[in-house]
């Protein structure tokens, strides 16, 4: 199995587990992706969706589950798949991947994946299948961190720098040294490249070869207190976009 995915497997699920309430709670803009999903379902009439890296089931499914829809999860780790069956017992939700879902094609109404795109080796083969399982006329939403905008590449950069290179390794390690002997702060130890951003404008030029017919664009920024639609414009860059949102039609 690819390192990375076995890194959220792994590692990263263990801290993902009690950080997703301790420590993001209930973030805004999980509110403003749970009212832009509801608000497409109620008005298409959608009701079965699917939560791709399901985490732990909560804020985004458990609260969508309350709102009277039918969810269905999955996520590459065992522990929070059994965290989100003990929390959110109506949530049919299974172990899997996300680039090779076990589920039959035209399965859901909507399937979506946010905050995990960048964790993902081949994204791409993620929206493939999200595409696969969702029926026609369906949605397939899901949130990037975008490769183009100056404040996100100056993140991947370093992170790159603390992983790939023996100097940034020397200093990762330094910095995690002092968090574990001023008991400060978390640390990440594995030296891997665990987050990539992604391009749009290559995400969009192949949206028809999934099958998507037509998408919309949001964007947030850590200023912004709601989403903002974008034009969809082919070539376009979107640089001054630190996150984008893509709601896409099949």
């Amino acid at each position: 199995m690819n390192s990375r995915k076995m890194y959220m497997k792994d590692v990263y699920s263990k801290y993902w587990i009690n950080a997703r309430d301790d420590i993001y709670g209930f973030l805004p803009y999980d509110k403003a992706l749970i009212d832009l999903i509801d608000a497409e379902c109620s008005q298409n009439k959608l009701r079965t969706l699917l939560e791709v890296a399901i985490g732990t089931g909560n804020p985004i499914a458990s609260t969508l589950v309350k709102r009277g829809y039918e969810l269905s999860g999955v996520d590459i780790a065992r522990d929070l798949i059994e965290r989100c069956s003990r929390d959110n017992p109506t949530i049919q939700c299974v172990v899997g991947d996300a680039e090779d879902l076990n589920y039959l094609e035209s399965s859901f109404d909507l399937a979506y994946c946010v905050h995990s795109s960048w964790f993902m080796p081949d994204f791409e083969k993620a929206i493939s299948e999200m595409a696969r399982v969702v029926k026609r006329g369906g949605l397939v939403v899901f949130d990037i961190q975008n490769s183009n905008s100056e404040a996100i590449s100056r993140i991947y950069k370093a992170h790159v720098f603390e992983n790939a290179t023996w100097i940034g390794k020397l200093y990762k390690t330094i910095k995690n040294t002092a968090k574990l002997v001023l008991q400060k702060g978390s640390q990440d130890w594995p030296f891997i490249i665990s987050q990539v951003p992604s391009d749009p404008v290559k995400l969009i030029d192949g949206f028809e070869d999934h099958g998507l017919r037509g998408c919309e664009i949001y964007s947030w920024n850590n200023s912004a207190l709601q989403l903002q639609q974008l034009e969809t414009v082919r070539g376009e860059p979107y640089v001054g976009h630190d996150r984008l949102v893509f709601m896409c039609r099949k």
